[in-house]
């Protein structure tokens, strides 16, 4: 029940993936919030049953999986399934997803400044990984756009600055 307790902090940029349910939520699902793991599972469970337009509308063979499907998720917050993995992918790194709170408060000095990059170490099951974002990514952030000042630049009077003309051509000599 510890890791049900990690604080868990999801900007509306992070994806939240959980293998073992074959669950994936995009960017911005649950938005931001700033709760425990126990309370994310809480929000996807709520978010499944409240945010489903068609609950009213399904067949009973369809609506017995659908419940199913939010059982286990509401299993997993009620502590009934362990191991599981909960991966918050954020390409902007505004999320975070806290050590143990008995593991750290009893191994970790909080005012040190070796704590916070020693609290994976001492977390067997809290894995922090760096990752480089995806063209598609950067596209939707609109990075892919951003001058950084680092591209060549035509240099003033090259023809290259000159606004197209159609049947004009330039030869270099003066007119």
């Amino acid at each position: 029940a510890g890791d049900l307790s990690r604080d868990v902090l999801k900007s509306d940029t992070a994806a939240v993936t959980i293998p073992e349910l074959d669950l994936e939520l995009a960017h911005g699902t649950l938005g931001s919030v700033y709760t425990t793991l126990e309370g994310v599972l809480d929000k996807v469970a709520d978010g499944l049953r409240k945010g489903n337009p068609f609950a009213d509308s399904l067949d009973s063979d369809t609506r017995q999986k659908f419940e199913a499907f939010v059982g286990r998720v509401e299993g997993l917050r009620d502590g009934k399934q362990f191991p599981f993995t909960v991966v918050l992918r954020d390409p902007l790194a505004n999320s975070f997803i806290g050590p143990r709170r008995d593991a750290a408060a009893a191994r970790v000095d909080p005012l040190s400044e070796a704590s916070a990059s020693d609290v994976p170490a001492l977390d067997a099951n809290l894995v922090v990984e760096d990752f480089e974002r995806t063209f598609d990514e950067n596209e939707e952030l609109g990075l892919n756009d951003i001058s950084t000042g680092l591209e060549p630049v035509a240099e003033e009077g090259d023809e290259n600055d000159l606004p197209a003309v159609d049947g004009l051509e330039l030869d270099g000599a003066p007119p």
